[in-house]
């Protein structure tokens, strides 16, 4: 008898784990549902872990939905009115289910679950909530809010417009089970023929700042050039001051006396000299006095 009743006891064992059902469990940042073959139950299960219902067939399955915070990013090439030139946006954001049972009601209830790790288990990602509830509600937003702009009004104004496009998203999600926790523009990449554009004009304006430096240096240089020669011309009126004074007084000292003076002197110096012979002025051409300075001059040597 006791053989057989440990024969049992494993047999018991196996129908006590079955009759206790499979476990599964809602992770963090989900929230869990279970379906019946009559839909789902009401209310929804916060993350834990428990056992679904023993069952053979028409078994109940526990169905979650991610409720973390999820980050969304969307590159878009859109077509500028204003410049008939394409412009290529990126846009991100953070998107979150709202916590309220009403919410996660709709999400079980529109949107179908892919199956689990389990074979009781069915996830709804929340890349599936933000593709059906917000991605084509931002990219429209993005669309009409950056038509308004040209390029160049975009990129000068990229904070205020991306804090603009914000709030549209943010209000035209009201009534969605997902809102935008952050969002706005992350990169905007203007077309080549813009690029160049700034970029020649950014050369002319270096050119520009260029020329006016080296005017203002050649200003500069033609003003010292100008100071010097004004001091120069100061130095030289100077000296000829100093010359002229010179001269006036020189001028002022000579007088007829002194003259006269000088002249008694120069005869005297002469008279000193054998050699020197005195006549009158008139008498140069005489051919007499030439012949007497003849003889003398040939007496001598």
């Amino acid at each position: 008898m006791k053989r057989a009743l440990f024969r049992t006891l494993p047999l018991l064992s196996a129908l006590a784990l079955a009759a206790c059902g499979e476990p599964v469990e809602v992770p963090p940042a989900h929230v869990g549902k279970i379906l019946t073959s009559e839909g789902f139950r009401t209310g929804t299960i916060p993350p834990s872990k428990f056992r679904l219902d023993w069952c053979v067939t028409l078994c109940d399955k526990l169905v979650v939905v991610e409720a973390a915070d999820f980050a969304a990013k969307e590159s878009m090439k859109l077509f500028m009115p204003r410049d008939q030139l394409n412009l290529t946006v990126e846009v991100r954001g953070v998107f979150a289910v709202e916590n309220n049972p009403e919410t996660v009601n709709r999400i079980f209830d529109r949107i179908p679950a892919a199956q689990g790790g389990a074979d009781r288990v069915a996830v709804i990602p929340m890349a599936r909530v933000y593709e059906t509830y917000a991605a084509q509600v931002l990219r429209e937003t993005v669309r009409t809010i950056l038509a308004e702009f040209s390029i160049d009004q975009i990129m000068e104004n990229r904070e205020a417009i991306g804090q603009r496009l914000f709030q549209d998203v943010r209000e035209k999600l009201k009534a969605a089970p997902i809102q935008a926790v952050q969002f706005g523009l992350a990169d905007i990449q203007p077309p080549d023929v813009i690029v160049k554009a700034k970029e020649i004009a950014k050369e002319r304006e270096i050119a520009i700042q260029q020329e006016e430096s080296n005017k203002q240096i050649a200003l500069k240089k033609a003003e010292a050039e100008i100071e010097l020669a004004e001091k120069d011309k100061i130095v030289r009126l100077k000296k000829a001051e100093a010359i002229l004074a010179e001269n006036q007084k020189v001028a002022e000292s000579v007088t007829e006396k002194y003259l006269s003076y000088r002249y008694l002197e120069v005869l005297e110096a002469a008279a000193r000299n054998e050699s020197t012979i005195f006549f009158p002025l008139d008498m140069t051409h005489s051919a007499g006095l030439q012949n007497r300075i003849f003889n003398t001059a040939t007496k001598k040597d």
